[in-house]
C-alpha cells in the first residue's frame, strides 16, 4: 500500500475459517505509520509493516506500507505544450519533490473557442488557438492546494486527407500522379502534413 503522509486508510482483515475473533493491530515503525483498530494514519515517509495478529493463536497477516513525502508545490517541465489539432498528447505535471505522492487533477481553460480538452492526462487538440493548462494537487498531510499551469498551443494538423481530384480519366498506358491535400478541422489545406 503506498500512501502520502497525512493520509489514512482502514485495513480489514478476515479470519480463513471464518471464526470471529479479537485481534492486536501493531505498526513495526510508528514514526512512519500508526495503527488503531484497522485504521493506519501515514505520519512520516518510509516503510513499515503494519500486523493484524490474533491474541490466542499464531496467526497474523502484514500489509508493507510505503509512506511518500506531502508535495511542496507541482510544475511544469515546459511552460509551452503544442499539439496538432486531432492529436491526443499525455500530460504529466512533475510533484515537489519528486519523491512526493499526490493525485494531480487537470483543467483546461481557453478564451472563446473551445480548442483543447483534457481527459485525466490526456490533452487534445480541437481547433488552432491557446489555452491555459492548470495541474493542481493537494497535500494530504495539511490540506494545502499547489497548482501550476502551462501554455498549450494547438497548432493546424491534418485532420482529414483527400485527394485534389475526385476524378481521373486516363488512357490506356498513361500514367497520372495523384496527389493528396491535408486540410484542418476549419477545411484550410495543411502544408507540409
Amino acid at each position: 500500500l503506498t500512501m502520502g503522509v497525512g493520509g489514512s486508510e482502514t485495513l480489514q482483515y478476515k479470519i480463513a475459517n471464518g471464526t470471529a475473533i479479537d485481534v492486536d493491530w501493531v505498526s513495526s515503525d510508528e514514526s512512519v505509520v500508526t495503527v488503531s483498530d484497522g485504521r493506519i494514519t501515514a505520519v512520516g515517509a518510509g516503510t513499515a509493516g503494519v500486523y493484524c495478529r490474533t491474541y490466542k493463536e499464531s496467526i497474523y497477516a502484514e500489509c508493507v506500507v510505503t509512506v511518500l513525502s506531502a508535495p511542496t508545490g507541482i510544475t511544469f517541465e515546459d511552460d509551452e505544450i503544442i499539439v496538432r489539432e486531432g492529436e491526443n498528447v499525455k500530460v504529466a505535471a512533475q510533484l515537489v519533490p519528486k519523491s512526493a505522492y499526490g493525485s494531480v487533477s487537470y483543467e483546461i481553460v481557453c478564451d472563446g473557442e473551445k480548442n483543447a480538452e483534457i481527459d485525466g492526462d490526456m490533452l487534445t487538440g480541437i481547433i488552432s488557438g491557446t489555452a491555459k493548462l492548470i495541474a493542481t494537487v493537494r497535500s494530504e498531510a495539511n490540506g494545502e492546494v499547489f497548482s501550476a499551469q502551462c501554455t498549450v498551443k494547438v497548432v493546424p494538423g491534418p485532420v482529414t486527407v483527400a485527394f485534389t481530384s475526385n476524378r481521373v480519366s486516363i488512357a490506356l498506358n498513361e500514367t497520372v500522379d495523384l496527389k493528396p491535400c491535408a486540410y484542418d478541422a476549419r477545411g484550410n489545406v495543411v502544408e507540409d502534413a
